[in-house]
């Protein structure tokens, strides 16, 4: 019987199903237990994790409804508290020192981001894909940066107060017509008209009369963009969970992604701001150029001489139509 015993143990089939067990246990402890303890030994408080997903499921029980899920959290964990996508760590801080701390005193210890962190639907230009400055990281993120911060000086954005200025009185006329008229009018979208208004004369060099109905095929495209992205807020927002916790999944998110209205949009406004951005580099003189857009060209950094390649100043674009508009 001892002899049947260590043949049977020995034997192939229960060596491949020994294997497999260890197989099993090993990828479980490394991927479903270990990534876990990491907060748990800090120790920071927070909702206890499923293995392998984290706490994906919270963040999908809110949906859309993201200020319900932090205000749940913070009155659940306190002003500071982690929590997982997948099996990566975050930490969430309300306290106003730690903020500090990490925004100014060690701010070269927090000075870039996660490649997971970049967005699903990068700006297409010649072949490349560019993200805007927000979720760029690392040397690319720093040394633009630097080339674009002496262009937002308060002297330099001034340059731009007639642009504004002119879709304001417009917007002023539309208002007193509607009051001489006596008609009921729906301010939101007469916001809505004057903010992509500007947008579209400072940041993509167009000048457009959008409040009139005169915005044009640019204008519908940026509509497009910004809707794509509220409409397709909950899909999207899904697809940027799954990247920030499974990192590896990331290609097959990108080309998701970019199989939605806001992918197609983007296409368009893309084009037409490289193609601006180039006419105005042909034209050489810049000194009757006064937005935003012609900011950026010109930006340059006072050490290196570095500046900005067609597609990083389009990125950066699409960055304030987004900020902007919202």
């Amino acid at each position: 019987i001892a002899k049947m015993a260590v043949e049977w143990l020995l034997s192939i089939p229960f060596l491949i199903t020994l294997l497999g067990v260890l197989l099993v246990t090993s990828c479980w402890y490394s991927f479903g237990y270990k990534p876990y303890l990491y907060l748990r030994d800090q120790p920071i408080p927070g909702p206890k994790p499923t293995p392998f997903l984290g706490n994906l499921g919270l963040f999908m029980k809110f949906g859309e409804n993201v200020l319900g899920l932090y205000s749940h959290l913070l009155k659940t964990y306190g002003n500071t508290y982690g929590t997982y996508l997948g099996p990566k760590a975050f930490i969430v801080t309300a306290e106003p020192e730690l903020i500090r701390k990490v925004t100014i005193t060690h701010f070269d210890n927090f000075s870039s981001r996660t490649e997971s962190s970049q967005s699903l639907t990068p700006i297409e230009h010649e072949g490349k894909d560019y993200q805007g400055i927000t979720v760029a990281i690392g040397e690319n993120w720093k040394r633009r940066r630097n080339i674009l911060t002496p262009a937002f000086s308060g002297l330099k954005m001034k340059q731009m107060e007639p642009l504004i200025k002119a879709s304001t009185l417009r917007l002023a006329a539309k208002i007193a017509e509607f009051a001489d008229n006596g008609e009921k009018v729906e301010v939101l979208s007469l916001y809505n008209k004057l903010t992509m208004e500007v947008i579209l004369s400072t940041v993509f060099g167009r000048a457009v009369d959008v409040q009139n109905g005169k915005g044009g095929e640019l204008y519908e495209n940026a509509k497009a963009v910004f809707s794509g992205v509220t409409e397709g807020g909950a899909y999207l927002r899904m697809l940027g969970m799954l990247s920030f916790g499974f990192p590896f999944l990331r290609p097959i998110l990108v080309h998701l992604a970019k199989r939605t209205k806001l992918n197609r949009a983007m296409n368009f406004v893309t084009k037409a701001s490289a193609e601006m951005i180039e006419k105005r580099r042909k034209q050489g003189d810049s000194s009757q150029q006064k937005d935003l857009l012609q900011l950026m060209i010109d930006a340059c950094d006072d050490e290196t001489k570095a500046t900005l390649s067609t597609g990083e100043i389009v990125a950066d674009a699409v960055t304030f139509l987004l900020a902007g508009y919202e």
